[in-house]
């Protein structure tokens, strides 16, 4: 059974001496993180608990995650960006038992959380606690008994059109989809180093933290923001040679020309979370020159990832009608439906359902016995690969046509010095205006933008309102902020 060959796997790393942390200078080997390991079973109950790590990365936070994954418990991770508030119904969500945390963490003077942590007699340890805890080591590896359908972690999505929704995935969910991309990615690496530049609450740190983990590999995290934004100073120091990562930092790494000379040792790139663009494929194979290039596509729903395509040169001439990179072919046992052009899948990748099961409603359905996810993407079948071309619900009414949005986003991308395109629906009053946030270094005058469009579209997909910028804004995710462009 894989589920106890990966569980077995990971308490056989902890009897390692190489590096599993560093940072620089400062190196943590997996024999401090058996250290550690030990010294949180000891302090937390044998009874399952959903436990907050609510702090910045450091090898702390990492082997906090590895210590409740490994006991059995219950991980839900938290962004220190969160207002109180979210922070609070996230809490009450998911129920929480306890919070790891820094204890100079700034949210512990808040009142109103403090309030509520008492009245719901929420533990809180922080790293001292656990490092100050005496043990003797008398645990035998492995000594924790698994039930694999087991909830292991609760990751909440952002939340963009209301409350954030919880998605419980089990042992089972998260492992099968390593299973499916092991031998993609892994068959043959040895020494690799991963490199973290994203917010710990953030899905793609299961496709990070967990397979380093598994692989007895290392991982160095950015530890401040000017790192996360621009990681080519961090990745020639720790001789990072695994990024996973969103477009947008590679994009941001490509604004300064003098970064990309500091890329060198990066031998295997992974690209998710976002649209990939030829172009910035290109860019890779061309002036970073990985060994190995990759798109991976998914969701917290499913585990994340259930599509992989390995680019080469041969995409930038085979798909530029789609000026986009494929999703590729699912993961092995991932099935795929499409339904009025809208991917839908299953699997054991599949979560369950939200925490709050009035958000499942016409996401996660049965069809023939079986659950099956609706990612609300349209998608198109092209050479024998899957695109993604957008969201559902970027299929519009204009002046009684339906129009694609994307459709509108590729034909502006086309012309000379615009870099990104987002189309969006704004509303004014009673109406809804087509606009356009683009993203461009050079000063472009609106009204021949216009006469070109004109000659690619008709009127109705024409955008009314355009607005111009040089960066696009952020979320905590590292990924293009699509809801501070469009409201």
């Amino acid at each position: 059974m894989y589920e106890k060959k990966f569980i077995n796997k990971c308490f056989k790393n902890l009897e390692k001496k190489t590096n599993f942390y560093r940072y620089y200078k400062e190196k943590k080997s997996y024999q401090d993180l058996k250290n550690f390991y030990y010294k949180f079973k000891n302090k937390i109950s044998k009874e399952r608990k959903k436990i907050v790590t609510f702090s910045d990365k450091s090898f702390e936070m990492y082997a906090t995650v590895i210590s409740i994954f490994l006991t059995n418990n219950i991980w839900v991770p938290l962004s220190l960006s969160l207002p109180v508030n979210r922070l609070i119904s996230i809490l009450k969500a998911s129920d929480v038992n306890i919070i790891v945390c820094d204890k100079n963490l700034e949210i512990l003077k808040n009142t109103k959380f403090n309030k509520y942590v008492k009245k719901n007699k929420i533990k809180i340890f922080s790293y001292d606690h656990i490092n100050n805890n005496i043990t003797k080591n008398v645990f035998n590896l492995p000594s924790t008994k698994f039930n694999f359908n087991n909830i292991s972690m609760i990751y909440f999505t952002s939340g963009s059109t209301g409350n954030p929704k919880g998605v419980p995935l089990t042992y089972h969910n998260f492992i099968s989809c390593f299973k499916s991309k092991e031998k993609i990615l892994y068959k043959k690496n040895k020494n690799l180093v991963f490199g973290d530049y994203h917010d710990p609450s953030f899905v793609i740190s299961l496709v990070i933290l967990f397979p380093c983990f598994f692989l007895g590999s290392s991982i160095s995290p950015s530890k401040n923001m000017f790192e996360a934004l621009n990681p080519a100073d961090h990745i020639k120091a720790n001789r990072i040679n695994t990024l996973i990562t969103v477009p947008s930092t590679i994009n941001r790494i490509r604004e300064n020309k003098k970064s990309i000379s500091q890329l060198k040792s990066l031998s295997k790139i992974v690209m998710c979370g976002e649209p990939f663009r030829l172009e910035l494929s290109k860019f890779i194979i061309e002036k970073i020159k990985p060994r190995e290039l990759y798109n991976f596509y998914g969701s917290t729903e499913v585990s994340p990832w259930i599509f992989y395509h390995k680019c080469n040169k041969r995409d930038l001439k085979t798909f530029k009608k789609f000026d986009l990179v494929p999703v590729g072919l699912p993961l092995k046992n991932i099935k795929v439906k499409i339904q009025k052009n809208e991917l839908i899948v299953s699997g054991p990748v599949v979560a369950n359902g939200y925490l709050e099961k009035k958000q499942n409603l016409d996401t996660f359905i049965r069809l023939n016995g079986s659950l099956w996810y609706k990612t609300k993407d349209q998608v198109e079948v092209y050479n024998g690969k899957y695109f993604v071309k957008g969201r559902i619900d970027k299929v519009v009414k204009i002046q009684g046509y339906r129009v694609d949005l994307g459709d509108i986003e590729i034909n502006i991308r086309k012309i000379k010095n615009i870099e990104e395109a987002i189309v969006y629906l704004k509303r004014n009053k009673n109406k809804k205006i087509l606009s356009c946030a683009i993203k461009t270094k050079e000063k472009i005058n609106k009204i021949s933008l216009l006469k070109n469009l004109s000659k690619k579209l008709p009127n109705y997909m024409i955008p009314k309102n355009i607005t111009f910028y040089k960066k696009y804004p952020l979320n905590r995710s590292g990924k293009i902020d699509r809801k501070k462009i469009t409201t």
